[in-house]
């Protein structure tokens, strides 16, 4: 009796630690399990054991990152320009492995700043079709020269006026400068040395002040080695490395700074390091002061303004070229008649010519046409049916419209024929050209230091980034778990500064959010794309890869009217589910440009507004709208609960042109305001089931060793406990039984 005592103590004992332990356990493991998933969340150095797996998206431990474009291409462009309605098809996608890789890290506190090196690989296995298909659409530098301008007439003036000052840069460098000016000294020297070439060369060489008025003589007496039959040969333009050979001349220039040169002329003509240091001194002064003097006393121009008044003489008379263009000099150099002179002999049949002052009228920077807000006017006044155009240095109304012909034929053959290669409102391109970067011969010609059009940089190094690309930080969550991911700045700011209001960030970009959320709570995250802060709410629940997930959705008040919804008056939102974007700055201070974003085939937006796009159907038929489908072209995430990691995501948005009849007027008949679509992208990732293998095994097993533990010691421990204090309770019974029995056999 005394053993079954102690064994019912025992089981109570045990069925109690049991009982204690159990819940305990479970409490144990969840406490660790939260402490785990909190930890490998935290990164706060560069030694911490996840870092470098953090570092970049491309990590095999990471869930890969997709963007897959879809290119809207236009099937009637010609159409369109003469006012018809767009008729699009959708080819694609064209899928590429987006990897995003953080440089330039800097830990500080609790915020993390660094810069993100983003490139893209092409999968040709996940496309359909290659990146050499060819597109054609819009043409974003070209929007971007009209928004620039304000409309196409003033992107043409302005273009003729600074076409007008290169013409005039290239007149006086390439052309008088570096042709005239040097070709004409042999034939000043020859003028000169022509009225009596015995007494101007004895004056010369002898260094005597009666050489030709003072004009530069030696700075010697030199006869005794340069007599008069080396000094025929020195003055004969025939001569090898004489002083009048057009070829050879500029050797006694080159003399001044070259030993080797200087020595060969003094053994080629045999006389002193003196003479000949004297000789090519006294040409260099020839070229720059004497020759420049007596051309200028030739054609009646200013000698201070010479590089100037020559090329006046060349673009308004053909005087320097006697007649001839220099388009027909040098073709290459000139593809067409560039000197208004050569137009009106060559081009129309009806040769004019300018004086000296009407040209430099014409020329002046602040009150000609170099200032396209006097050539505006100029050409409203023949608009306007003027007959005096004296102030605009014509003077008569016959030469007043011979230029405006000029300037027609020069945008004909300029501007004009960028269009047609690629550089009007619609572009031809090859797809990968399209989304990365075209060489755009409309920007080359208005800009040649920035050239191409592209939507997205796919950059090649970390030191391009470094130039390019403003730095983001945000919490690591070390002191607020809460916290973790969150942006602390965007670009180098705290704000977003384009909108009505001042945009505070708020939340993280998605990726990831607070763990062990709850998922009825509002859910605010910060969209790199639209530059402002969305708001998600739950919608479902499902497994994938055997993960449970809370799906979210884009609230749909976040892409209604303001009249609709109040807030969005912030954003310029006049239009159902159309984020107006024409504030963004493009780059270099450029803001304007008629961009508005969109769900994917105008899903959510006003109807009067996307039913105006024809579409081509994958079965080749044309219907009014697109096709749009939840299912294809929302955005949704897919969030771990325990992690708050987002493991399952499509985000979705379509690109968008508005094109406007004020600013396409002249050359494209746009009637109405159209919302043209140019290209969606879909961003999205997903844990692969290799992953969700390892998750499931940490998280899933370890919650489900902690319901193991509490589902088995719990009821085990119960149940010694209950043995044991059933073992108790018939052992005291049996001893009540006993005591009294004796109680009865002692009474007898």
């Amino acid at each position: 009796m005394k053993g079954k005592l102690i064994l019912g103590i025992i089981f109570i004992i045990v069925g109690a630690i049991l009982i204690v332990i159990g819940p305990s356990a479970y409490a144990g493991i969840q406490k660790a399990l939260k402490k785990g998933i909190d930890e490998s969340l935290i990164i706060n150095g560069y030694n911490d054991k996840g870092y470098l797996d953090w570092l970049s998206n491309g990590q095999e431990s990471e869930p890969f990152f997709y963007r897959d474009f879809y290119l809207l291409n236009l099937t009637n462009a010609d159409d369109v320009i003469n006012g018809g309605d767009p008729i699009i098809q959708e080819i694609g996608p064209y899928s590429f492995h987006k990897i995003a890789e953080k440089i330039d890290v800097i830990f500080d506190g609790d915020i993390v700043s660094y810069k993100f090196f983003v490139h893209y690989h092409f999968l040709e296995n996940l496309s359909t079709g290659s990146l050499n298909d060819t597109i054609t659409s819009i043409n974003m530098g070209y929007l971007g020269a009209i928004n620039k301008a304000g409309n196409e007439q003033f992107l043409e003036i302005g273009f003729f006026s600074n076409y007008l000052a290169h013409l005039l840069n290239v007149l006086e460098t390439s052309f008088v400068n570096d042709s005239v000016l040097p070709g004409s000294v042999p034939q000043t020297i020859l003028t000169v040395f022509s009225f009596s070439f015995p007494d101007a060369f004895n004056s010369w060489v002898e260094g005597t002040p009666s050489f030709y008025n003072n004009l530069l003589p030696l700075s010697g007496n030199f006869s005794s080695e340069i007599p008069f039959s080396k000094g025929t040969q020195l003055f004969n333009p025939e001569a090898s490395y004489s002083l009048v050979s057009s070829s050879f001349y500029l050797l006694w220039q080159q003399a001044l700074i070259d030993p080797g040169t200087a020595s060969f002329l003094q053994s080629y003509w045999g006389i002193s390091s003196n003479a000949q240091s004297s000789i090519s001194n006294w040409l260099n002064n020839w070229i720059t002061t004497a020759s420049p003097a007596l051309l200028s006393q030739y054609y009646g121009v200013n000698q201070t303004n010479i590089l100037a008044e020559l090329s006046y003489l060349q673009w308004g008379q053909l005087k320097i070229t006697t007649g001839a263009s220099l388009h027909v000099l040098s073709p290459s150099d000139t593809p067409f008649y560039i000197e208004y002179a050569a137009f009106t002999k060559y081009v129309i049949g009806s040769p004019s010519t300018l004086d000296l002052n009407s040209t430099a009228k014409i020329f002046d920077s602040q009150t000609g046409f170099l200032n396209p807000v006097i050539f505006g006017g100029f050409l409203f006044a023949l608009q306007s049916g003027a007959t005096d155009f004296n102030s605009f240095g014509f003077k008569n109304p016959s030469d007043a419209l011979k230029f405006y012909q000029y300037y027609q034929y020069v945008l004909q053959n300029t501007l004009l024929g960028t269009y047609n290669i690629g550089g009007g409102i619609f572009t031809t391109q090859k797809v990968g050209e399209y989304i990365f970067g075209y060489e755009n011969p409309l920007l080359k010609l208005i800009n040649p230091l920035s050239t191409k059009t592209s939507y997205f940089t796919n950059y090649t190094s970390p030191d391009e980034v470094r130039a390019k690309v403003l730095p983001e930080s945000r919490n690591t969550g070390n002191s607020d778990i809460s916290l973790v991911s969150k942006y602390v700045t965007y670009a180098g700011s705290k704000t977003v500064n384009i909108w009505k209001t001042v945009e505070y960030l708020e939340g993280t970009d998605g990726s990831q959010t607070a763990p062990r959320y709850n998922k009825n709570d509002p859910y605010t995250i910060f969209s790199e794309t639209l530059l402002r802060n969305i708001h998600l709410k739950y919608d479902s629940d499902y497994e994938f890869n055997g993960i449970k997930l809370n799906k979210f959705l884009l609230d749909k008040k976040d892409f209604k009217n303001y009249t609709n919804n109040p807030e969005n008056a912030k954003y310029y939102y006049d239009i159902d589910g159309v984020h107006n974007f024409t504030t963004l700055d493009v780059g270099g201070g450029t803001t304007g440009l008629p961009i508005f974003l969109t769900k994917p085939h105008f899903l959510d937006v006003d109807p009067s507004w996307s039913n105006r796009i024809k579409y081509i159907t994958k079965d080749g038929q044309v219907q009014n709208g697109m096709n749009p489908s939840i299912e294809l072209h929302d955005t949704f995430l897919s969030v771990e609960p325990n992690s708050g990691a987002t493991m399952h995501a499509h985000q979705r948005v379509q690109f968008n042109i508005m094109l406007t009849p004020s600013l396409y007027l002249p050359h494209f008949n746009i009637t109405e305001n159209q919302l043209l679509p140019i290209y969606w992208i879909d961003e999205h990732s997903e844990i692969s089931s290799g992953q969700a293998s390892d998750f499931k095994s940490l998280v899933y097993g370890a919650k489900k060793a902690a319901i193991i533990i509490i589902a088995v010691l719990t009821p085990v421990g119960g149940i010694l406990l209950i043995i044991g204090v059933i073992l108790i309770v018939i052992i005291k019974k049996q001893k009540l039984n006993e005591t009294e029995l004796d109680e009865i056999n002692v009474g007898h």
